[in-house]
């Protein structure tokens, strides 16, 4: 009995000390493995902005080639191809949209490039909201006018629908990016760009089945109080850009601040809506310190529950022109290899 009694205590005992240590079943979908010498973690997928000299993607095929088959060898699957007006309907047709054939090809060859070696594209239409008019055709006076002016709101409209049903057929296309950081000054713009959000989305979605972005800056997100949180269901993910460095929590680059990208996070989560950074980077010149930028902020996202981001960026060509750019004409630079530590 007292033998009894004593194996009982033990096994109490063991019971209780267990009781005590942490519970290692929720811990084992996250550990990091070890795969040829990397770290790599799992949660969520990592990409980056491919850029082009000049915004023509004009770069030869072996060139293309190069890129994309170093990007699947290491594990990047996902890219941004960004889509620059000015460049692709350059001249004013009132009947259609004039469409450079020249260029259109450059982005198709690069949407073939990608479903060759299995890398999803995020088409982004862009737009900079600061009237500089690289990124505007001559016959646009302003960017603001897309926003402001039916006659070319229903412009660019038809050219976003002309382009969509030009590479609809790529299967390498993943996602639409319809604006880049919009912001308005005059507070009568913010219900514009609300109802121009809405328009470009339902026009893609008319065309085309796949998700809808927009890039926001995280200065100008609902979290920010800038735009209604209505938005948040115009889109199939929410997207930002953020820049802010993950070991200064003060940090206000870009007028972002870290309440806003905490309220982003809440709502989203709130939602179930997917959360995406569609850019983050670094232009220190210490290729450390951007390194570190980059992992950093990778573990961030990561614990945040964000479920794709895309550095900013990757150019071949004119490679010192992108002071943000993560290869440096030659080889990729060290932030890069982070990227390479999240399959997809």
């Amino acid at each position: 009995m007292k033998a009894s009694k004593s194996r009982m205590a033990v096994l109490l005992g063991l019971l209780t000390l267990l009781a005590t240590l942490p519970a290692f079943s929720e811990q084992a979908a996250t550990d990091t493995i070890n795969s040829t010498g990397l770290i790599k973690y799992s949660n969520f997928t990592v990409g980056l902005n491919y850029l082009s000299a000049g915004n023509r993607f004009d770069d030869s095929d072996s060139q293309l080639n190069t890129d994309f088959a170093r990007f699947a060898r290491d594990g990047i699957k996902h890219i941004s191809m960004r889509l620059i007006w000015s460049q692709l309907e350059p001249t004013y047709d009132s009947s259609e949209a004039a469409l450079s054939s020249s260029v259109l090809n450059n982005n198709k060859r690069v949407l073939a490039m990608a479903q060759r070696y299995g890398i999803g594209v995020n088409v982004d239409f862009w737009t900079h909201f600061q009237d500089v008019h690289w990124d505007m055709p001559e016959f646009i006076t302003s960017v603001f006018d897309i926003v402001r002016n039916s006659t070319a709101k229903n412009i660019w409209l038809r050219y976003v629908s002309a382009i969509v049903s030009e590479l609809k057929t790529y299967a390498s296309i993943e996602s639409w990016a319809i604006l880049n950081e919009p912001f308005y000054t005059p507070s009568s713009d913010k219900p514009l760009f609300q109802q121009l959000f809405a328009d470009q989305a339902s026009t893609i979605k008319a065309i085309d089945s796949r998700p809808v972005i927009c890039r926001f800056t995280l200065s100008y997100t609902p979290g920010s109080g800038k735009f209604d949180s209505s938005v948040y269901d115009i889109f199939d993910a929410f997207a930002v850009t953020i820049y802010l460095d993950p070991s200064d929590p003060g940090d206000t680059r870009y007028n972002g601040r870290w309440s806003y990208w905490n309220k982003t996070v809440s709502d989203c989560k709130a939602r179930n809506k997917p959360l995406w950074i569609i850019e983050f980077g670094d232009d220190d010149a210490n290729s450390e310190h951007v390194r570190l930028h980059y992992e950093r902020s990778l573990r961030l996202f990561e614990a945040d529950g964000v479920e794709k981001a895309f550095s900013w960026a990757w150019q071949t060509r004119s490679a010192s022109a992108e002071s943000f750019n993560i290869y440096d004409g030659t080889n990729p630079k060290p932030a890069y290899d982070e990227l390479t530590k999240y399959p997809s």
